[in-house]
Parts: C-alpha cells; structure tokens; sequence
C-alpha cells in the first residue's frame, strides 16, 4: 500500500522490490488515494527497467483525497494476487536482494507447508539510508516470552494466501496496529512461525515513521 510517502523513499522501496534475485514473483502496488502524477511516472520508469521480471501492477482504488486506510488497501491487494504467499512491505523501507529466495529455500524446506508464516531480521536506516547503530533487531526463532506481549514479527512477514483468506486478512479498526492484530489472529488460526535468521529487512525511521518512536 501507498500512501504518500517521500518519493525518494518510495523509490527505493520499489527499487529494492524489483531487484529481487528471485523471479517467482509479482509486485502489486495500491494507491491510497490521490497522488501527483510523478508517482505514477516513477512506477512506469521501474516497469521498463524489468526485463524479463513480471511487470509491477499498480492501482488507484480511491480518486478522493480520502484514504481508505493501510488495512482496505492491503486487502484489496491481496484479492488480486496470484502468488500461494504474500509478502507485506512498506512503502518507505528496503529489503536485500536475496530476501523472497531466501523464503523460498526456508518453504522448500518445509515441504511448502501451508501454516508456514516467515519472517526475518531487521534493522532501522535513516533518511539518508544510512544504518543507525544499535538498532538491530535479532528475533525469536519462533514467538516465546516475552515477545508474545509485543510485535514479534513486525517485518517481514510472508504470509499463506489460504491463511490470509481464512482469517479474512486485516482489520481496518485496528489500522496503526492491525500487523499485530494480524499475528495474533495467524496464531490463533495454526499458524507455524518461522524467522528466518538473516538481516533483509531496513526499517526506516523518518519524521511519519513508528521507526522512530
């Protein structure tokens, strides 16, 4: 989902998507709303540079200035995807290269288990893209005291389409911490959690980020 995020961000964000050393998979883009023509323009210019990668599918589902919401967004996504696993990623982070294929060999393993829910390591990038120091964050390899009191997961979270469809995916009610809600209702439904133990994933802190708090 976007949402008006600093074009530069986003950029990177779909950038750092798109260079995926993975091919099995598919970038779908909402728009949140309006948004100037440059960010339509950006993923166009992102397009062209795919060669033989799928094409990212990008959407505006409100021509308002009213926002629907990360949540209504995300599901409506979510319907039109045609992968067995979805991967949630801001629009203001950045992921490595080797991110979906390191999922992948992680549900090979598994036997591609349909309970299976990934996740990874994560640290924090400033709004230069630069590493803040000390912000690394090593998880669990499953969720275990006291991380079931906090976000455990939080990115970045790679998610069973049936899973997903059986929980009926976010809830706009809890928008600012539907992702939590959203892993305490996997877990209420079977999900197997899994970290993946590798630093893929950057967080971004900026003046509009929970990063930063």
């Amino acid at each position: 989902p976007v949402y008006n995020p600093k074009l530069s961000f986003f950029s990177e964000a779909l950038e750092s998507a798109k260079n995926q050393s993975s091919p099995n998979y598919e970038i779908l883009v909402g728009f949140d709303g309006l948004h100037s023509q440059e960010y339509y323009d950006l993923v166009e210019s992102k397009n062209l540079n795919l060669f033989n990668k799928n094409a990212i599918k990008y959407f505006t589902f409100e021509r308002s200035e009213e926002s629907m919401g990360i949540s209504a967004t995300t599901n409506k996504l979510a319907a039109m995807a045609e992968g067995d696993w979805f991967v949630l990623f801001d629009h203001d982070d950045w992921i490595r290269p080797d991110l979906l294929y390191r999922y992948e060999q992680t549900l090979w393993l598994f036997n591609n288990d349909k309970r299976i829910v990934l996740y990874c390591n994560e640290y924090k990038i400033d709004e230069d893209s630069n590493f803040i120091p000390g912000s690394i964050l090593e998880k669990p390899l499953k969720p275990e005291f006291p991380f079931l009191f906090t976000n455990w997961v939080c990115h970045c979270l790679a998610i069973p389409k049936e899973l997903w469809k059986s929980i009926g995916g976010l809830r706009s009610e809890y928008d600012g911490a539907q992702d939590f809600d959203l892993v305490l209702r996997l877990d209420l439904a079977g999900a197997k959690f899994y970290n993946v133990p590798l630093l893929m994933y950057a967080w971004r802190a900026h003046a509009k980020s929970t990063a930063s708090i």
